[in-house]
């Protein structure tokens, strides 16, 4: 990184979608970066969003990608580009922080943290939805003891079908898509962060019999599962279950309940930082809430807060590559387990990220 005036880091926004409003709309609490320039292959959406937000200076790819005063470029490109356009990053040797997943595969994800440690370059990624209060309470009454030896976790998710609400839905089921890419890095990056690393997968899908068309009537036809079912074990032994839909119309299964020796934790939607925590001790039947820790912040901002933190105190990064590295090989086990018909272990391995310390003071504005 190259500035360090007291200013601010500078972010670049590559892909001026709807990606970008959502990170520019966070960026107005209090956030430390300074979002300078967006970039898109339709100028026009570019300068649509610059002058939404004002403060941006609307370029080409190529100009920002050669911009001196971008020190981090944020990868906002649909996701089949993420490793292409994430290559491209590093070798303008800027500071990456991509949109989950990390790449369409693992072939891709592995070669940008390679490419990255040889040039002294950060990757991070998305979500960092666990740096928010409900989840960073979550972990500190875990490390506590407070649930005693977690065993086991479940997590579901089921969304609104993406033809239902988006203007270019057939991509949400091709390439690095379904319900498992699209919603799944969420829940995943939670359980790992509060479970520690995957070792071992088995993976189910299906396609459920309907028609999907766009809002303008194109028929979609899905390459990829539309509802996915995995199981997990962790390398401490702890169990899990993710289910992940586009299809079902709804479901009273909370979003994540993590079994304890001693209780039960439910965990609000991880696609959000903050939401209700719950507890339920052992012998009891009801539940009690959990009062929030004065600590995190407002996601789509302080994950890269924290890794512009990180450059300047030499340390790592907690919503970094590794970490999105294991959950794209945990996902691209899931199907891989699913067309074998067999358990697989998983290859990565990563490390779970620090909690953030109370009143963090490089993030207090997100908080």
């Amino acid at each position: 990184m190259t500035h360090d005036d007291g200013m601010g880091v500078r972010v670049g926004l590559m892909g001026a979608g709807s990606a970008g409003d959502l990170y520019l709309r966070h960026a107005r609490y209090g956030c430390s970066l300074r979002y300078v320039a967006c970039a898109d292959v339709e100028p026009s959406r570019a300068a649509a969003l610059a002058r939404a937000h004002g403060g941006l200076r609307p370029c080409t790819p190529r100009e920002m990608l050669a911009d001196p005063e971008v020190d981090i470029v944020l990868n906002l490109t649909p996701a089949p580009e993420h490793g292409w356009v994430g290559r491209q990053v590093l070798l303008a040797h800027k500071h990456l922080y991509t949109e989950k997943p990390l790449a369409p595969d693992m072939r891709q994800g592995a070669r940008l943290l390679a490419m990255a440690r040889r040039r002294g370059l950060r990757v991070g990624a998305a979500p960092d939805t666990f740096l928010g209060r409900a989840l960073q309470t979550a972990r500190r009454l875990i490390d506590a003891g407070e649930i005693g030896a977690p065993f086991a976790a479940a997590a579901t998710v089921t969304n609104p079908p993406p033809f239902a609400w988006h203007p270019r839905p057939a991509q949400f089921f091709g390439e690095a898509a379904g319900p498992l890419f699209d919603m799944g890095p969420y829940y995943l990056t939670a359980l790992v962060f509060l479970l520690g690393p995957v070792a071992r997968v088995a993976g189910f899908g299906t396609v459920a019999p309907c028609e999907r068309a766009s809002l303008t009537g194109e028929r979609i036809l899905p390459g990829v599962p539309t509802h996915e079912v995995g199981v997990l074990e962790f390398a401490t032994g702890a169990v899990a279950t993710l289910h992940a839909s586009f299809d079902a119309a709804l479901s009273a299964a909370p979003p994540i309940e993590v079994h304890g020796t001693m209780a039960t934790l439910r965990l609000p939607d991880p696609d959000t930082s903050g939401g209700t925590l719950l507890l339920c001790p052992q012998g009891e039947r009801e539940w009690t809430e959990v009062p929030l820790a004065p600590v995190g912040g407002r996601s789509r901002c302080i994950g890269i807060e924290d890794m512009a933190a990180a450059i300047r105190e030499h340390r790592p990064h907690r919503a970094c590559g590794e970490l999105a590295l294991h959950v794209l090989d945990v996902m691209e086990l899931l199907r891989r387990s699913a067309s074998a018909g067999r358990t697989l272990a998983v290859r990565t391995t990563c490390g779970r990220p620090a909690p953030l310390p109370v009143h963090h003071p490089e993030l207090v504005g997100c908080l």
